[in-house]
């Protein structure tokens, strides 16, 4: 098909010797080849006085140099501005359906060229733009699927075609321009089929670490403790030898769904997630019947040894380990967690100096407590043990007495009921007194756990019969840290001492003020303390 450079507009071409004239749509030359045809536009829009004032005409019919051809021109020029505007959806979408400002911010100036909105583009560019995009797709994962088999360590796909092969649904996909595929594997095949390197094998020679026998029973006992409700993320392996996808005939779906072909001879290695892989095991050796359910596993071809040790260190090391305040937050699964957090909405006040996110609290922020301190602090406070709490109704009586004792704290101490109130900010009290500190609240809650409740919980106990012994006396507290009260004990050169000892040596001075003796563990600490100050 011919190719004519045509003038796209009335252009003037200045020579040395003459100038040449061009008329809207007339023919300037006519090539074979759509290169050659290039370069004489690009050389003609250099010299002309007008912006890209030549374009090219690809038609089937025969035109005449020197003659103009309107309506040819106006089709190619809006057969042009299509595929701007398919190409610049495409750009747009490529990373989602969902546009941001910021990206149409970015290419503000082609849909200015276009006489377009972004809403009018996909109104009459959609369509076209979303097929132009399943075919980029398709031409990537072809691509990916090239570079990853050329990468494998196996054999040809005619081969394992020919083999016995292990089928599983899968999706696939491309990752650092290889290809790669997300199956789902019932939990008796993974047992079975995936295995992971023996502890016997050094370090050097393994793709992942050591199996621990601890952890992985302790995955089993989560997932038979919780059948209806557990949640196992994906594995991740390699497989030794080259796999076949074959893609289901699904509408929109771009080839990327379909059955995975594993050779029955192959090695399918996990690079992680060994220990939920033998946790599932240990499970199926209880409840048989899990054996149908199954789980993601992300499936890559094997490119040697030290590309799966690369494919273990990658993945955890961007691993990023919640903290233990927003772990606690989110596990209601452990009824301790679900009482503190359902405890706290009846305590605004107190709720809205938690820090839910950090396990500790920064020096700026507005919060007094972490989440996980706290709770520490109200386990001791009640009396129990945090991993075998009381039940439900039970709980529910140590929560009127947490309520109480914070009550009692604010009545007790000003500069408590100020810290509460906000009349200190919060990091005001962290800089300048210790009432603030975790360490100080959990020797309170130790003072107060043997002073209200001899040393037991507040369950069958009625509020109103508590005997809130030597609580007055804690009225002569003096909150500062640079008090002389807190030396040695809870305060060290101006910075607070968050130890178990720093804590009973706190616990001394409540014990003392209140005239009530030393339990024996916070004794011996005190016995310690003086030894220590007598031999300087």
């Amino acid at each position: 098909m011919p190719h004519y450079v045509v003038s796209a507009c009335d252009n003037m071409i200045k020579r040395s010797d003459k100038t040449d004239f061009f008329k809207l749509a007339e023919v300037v030359s006519s090539h074979t080849s759509l290169e050659t045809a290039r370069s004489r536009k690009d050389k003609l829009n250099k010299q002309s006085s007008s912006l890209n004032g030549f374009t090219i005409i690809e038609t089937p019919l025969k035109l005449t140099k020197g003659e103009a051809y309107p309506e040819e021109l106006a089709l190619a020029q809006e057969q042009e501005r299509e595929l701007e505007a398919i190409n610049l959806l495409s750009a747009l979408w490529e990373s989602g359906l969902q546009v941001s400002n910021q990206l149409l911010q970015r290419y503000s100036s082609q849909l200015a060229a276009l006489e377009l909105t972004y809403e009018d583009l996909v109104e009459k560019y959609g369509d076209k733009a979303r097929a132009a995009l399943d075919i980029q797709t398709e031409e990537r994962q072809a691509r990916a699927g090239r570079m990853a088999r050329i990468h494998a360590v196996g054999e040809e796909l005619t081969q394992a075609a020919q083999e016995h092969t292990y089928s599983f649904p899968a999706v696939r996909g491309v990752q650092a321009g290889k290809e790669f595929y997300m199956a789902q594997i019932p939990y008796g095949v993974l047992v079975k089929l995936f295995v992971f390197d023996e502890e016997s094998v050094p370090p050097e020679l393994r793709a992942q670490r050591s199996l621990s026998e601890k952890r992985a029973r302790e995955i089993s006992q989560y997932v038979l403790g919780n059948e209806t409700s557990y949640v196992l993320p994906a594995l991740t392996a390699t497989v030794s030898k080259e796999m076949r996808f074959d893609a289901m005939a699904v509408s929109g779906s771009s080839d990327r769904l379909g059955m995975l072909n594993i050779p029955m001879t192959a090695t399918l290695l996990i690079n992680d997630g060994q220990h939920r892989r033998r946790g599932i095991e240990l499970a199926l050796a209880e409840c048989p019947r899990l054996s149908y359910e199954t789980i993601a596993v992300t499936i890559f071809f094997d490119e040697g040894l030290e590309r799966s040790q690369q494919i273990f260190s990658d993945i955890n090391a961007k691993q990023v380990k919640p903290s233990s305040s927003i772990n606690a937050l989110y596990n209601k699964r452990d009824p301790f967690n679900a009482w503190i957090v359902n405890l706290l909405d009846e305590m605004p006040q107190v709720k809205s100096r938690i820090d839910f996110e950090n396990a500790t609290v920064s020096a700026g922020s507005h919060k007094l407590w972490s989440l996980v301190g706290f709770k520490k602090a109200i386990a001791t406070l009640v009396g129990v043990r945090m991993k075998s709490p009381p039940y439900p109704e039970e709980l529910a009586h140590c929560g009127e007495f947490v309520k109480a004792f914070f009550n009692q704290c604010s009545q007790t101490m000003p500069e408590w009921r100020a810290m509460m109130e906000s009349s200190i900010s919060a990091k005001a009290v962290r800089h300048e007194y210790v009432i603030g500190h975790t360490v100080w609240l959990d020797a309170l809650a130790t003072f107060t756990n043997h002073a209200v409740l001899n040393n037991g919980t507040p369950i069958g106990l009625r509020m109103d019969e508590l005997k809130w012994s030597g609580f007055d006396k804690l009225q002569s507290i003096h909150a500062l840290k640079s008090a002389a009260m807190w030396q040695g004990r809870c305060v060290s050169l101006g910075k607070m001492q968050r130890t178990a000892d720093g804590m009973k040596l706190t616990s001394v001075v409540f014990f003392e003020l209140a005239g009530l003796p030393l339990p024996r563990d916070i004794a011996e600490a005190e016995e310690r303390y003086q030894a220590n100050v007598n031999s300087q």
